[in-house]
Formats: structure tokens, sequence, C-alpha cells
């Protein structure tokens, strides 16, 4: 008899141990890009107020609601670089010589808006997008030698110190390594 509660009680403790084990480890699902309905290489990857995944792919903007993947290309196919979610439902993206958002309308279906149509700078057309930071009730898209901050109402293009990396929040703080120059704080104006 004590034998079988001393072999009981190690088969308890192993199932509350295998239990433990398996609620710590989440499901990592690598997905393949002919599943993902998309192109093989991803750049950057955000998720939205609707919980939905999104993902800046080659062949456009992925997003994933947990169970499908649905290709979204921009309007002349362009490779999506670097994407961005609001607590607005806004999903913004860019690449080359194009930048913008997708939300979805009234039936839930994801709509694109370009900004960088309107944009009055010729350079818009050779920059390619890399990075997007939303601060300050602002969206700022960077590619590493122009800036363009939209206030949700318009575009305009930021005058740097020079050639950039990304620039990036630190507390309350916004700073911009220059190359070359250093690292630089945003002003209130959108100055540095």
């Amino acid at each position: 008899m004590q034998e079988f509660k001393y072999i009981l009680c190690i088969i308890c403790v192993a199932m509350a141990a295998l239990t433990a084990v398996a609620q710590e480890i989440p499901l990592i699902k690598n997905p393949q890009p002919e599943f993902m309905q998309a192109a093989n290489q991803n750049w950057s990857v955000t998720q939205a107020p609707s919980r939905f995944i999104y993902v800046a792919n080659t062949a456009g903007l992925v997003q994933y609601d947990g169970a499908r993947w649905k290709l979204m290309p921009l309007p002349n196919r362009q490779i999506v670089r670097a994407i961005a979610a609001d607590e607005k439902g806004h999903v913004f993206c860019g690449g080359f010589g194009e930048f913008g958002f997708w939300k979805a309308d009234a039936l839930g279906v994801m709509q694109y808006t370009s900004l960088s149509k309107g944009v009055q700078s010729g350079r818009i057309d050779t920059e390619e997008i890399w990075h997007i930071l939303i601060a300050g009730g602002k969206v700022y898209f960077q590619s590493f030698s122009a800036m363009y901050c939209y206030d949700y109402q318009s575009v305009q293009e930021v005058l740097l110190p020079g050639n950039i990396m990304f620039m990036q929040k630190t507390g309350s703080r916004v700073l911009l390594p220059a190359i070359g120059q250093g690292v630089f704080q945003k002003l209130g104006n959108d100055s540095f």
C-alpha cells in the first residue's frame, strides 16, 4: 500500500509539472510564404487595436487575424518596408516613393489612403520609407535623408540636421541620431 501511495504521488507531481510547462510555452508558428500568400521577405511587424497582426512584406501589407492571412498590395505594388499602427485603427505603411495608411471602412474592409501624393516635394519620388514613428499625436515617416510629418490633417516635410537613422521615443523625449553629428532631441515645433 505504501508503494501505491508513493507511485500515485509521483504521477500527480509529474502531471502537475507537465501542465505547468505546457501553460508556459506559447504556440509559435512559422508560416511559409505560400501560406501567407505573400513574398518571402518581411520587413516590419505591428499589432493594431483590433488585435490583428500586420506585416510589412515585399509583396505588400499582410494582415493576420489569428486564422487567415490576407495580402493587401499598395497601389503600384511597391515593397512595404515600414509599418506602425495607432490607437485609432490606422495602419501606416511606407515604401519606395509612397507612404500612407490603411483603415477599415464601415464593412471592415481595409482601404488605403496615400499621403505621399499630396507632398509638395520632388524628393518623395526617390525616397524609401524605412521607419515610421507615432509620437505626440503625429506620425513621422522616415527615409535616411528625409522625414515627413502627418498631423492627421496634412503632411509636411521636416527639416533635418543631416542624414539620419531611426528616430525613437525614450520616456517623454523623442531622439534622432544624425550620422556623424550626434543625437538630436525633437522640439515641440518639429525642429531638432
